[in-house]
């Protein structure tokens, strides 16, 4: 079977996860990463920084943190630089997939024989479900963290997506035969970030 990701879920991958650098994206909510941290935006309100080292500053004033807090400031950083990370993985499998999916479907055009082509279509795609799960996977943390900040710091709370952070993956596989031809599927990867 010819396991392949179409250009579409390809580009629909590629173009969700483009939208993470040099930050992540969020409906309403953006984090984007300076030289000394990064900087939450929530639509309405002022930004937020977060330093590497935990301080917290909300439209320009610090707000006071205790070490606890400050360690849970210092994880949600680096789980922010992770989750950005993990989103141009996924991406960059993505492009390759697609890159390798369409020549490999131009070339089967003209050999009757591409099971050697779909193994290697089958093992990229496959990759690809690997890195858009591990995205997810962090987009969730991500997402738990910024509600535990929220909750021992009620000035964060405007800027804590936690609840709305739903990553999901969800795949098809479409099976075609033209007369003559021999049977060819292609398998569409939709990862959806809320």
């Amino acid at each position: 079977m010819n396991r392949i990701l179409t250009l579409a879920g390809a580009v629909l991958i590629s173009a969700t996860l483009a939208g993470c650098s040099p930050g992540i994206n969020m409906i309403g909510h953006r984090i984007t990463f300076d030289s000394t941290g990064m900087v939450v935006h929530a639509a309405g309100h002022p930004n937020a920084h977060i330093t590497r080292d935990g301080g917290l500053t909300i439209d320009g004033k610090t707000i006071a943190v205790t070490p606890a807090q400050r360690q849970l400031l210092q994880h949600y950083y680096v789980q922010a630089r992770t989750t950005m990370a993990s989103g141009e993985a996924a991406g960059k499998q993505g492009i390759a997939m697609a890159e390798r999916g369409i020549g490999h479907s131009i070339a089967s055009l003209f050999r009757k024989d591409s099971s050697a082509d779909d193994k290697q279509v089958e093992a990229q795609s496959k990759q690809v479900e690997l890195a858009a799960t591990a995205m997810c996977a962090d987009i969730h943390a991500l997402g738990a963290t910024q509600k535990a900040i929220a909750a021992q710091i009620p000035a964060f709370a405007p800027y804590a997506d936690g609840d709305q952070m739903k990553c999901t993956i969800t795949g098809g596989t479409t099976t075609a035969r033209s007369s003559g031809a021999p049977a060819s599927a292609s398998t569409t990867i939709n990862v959806t970030i809320q």
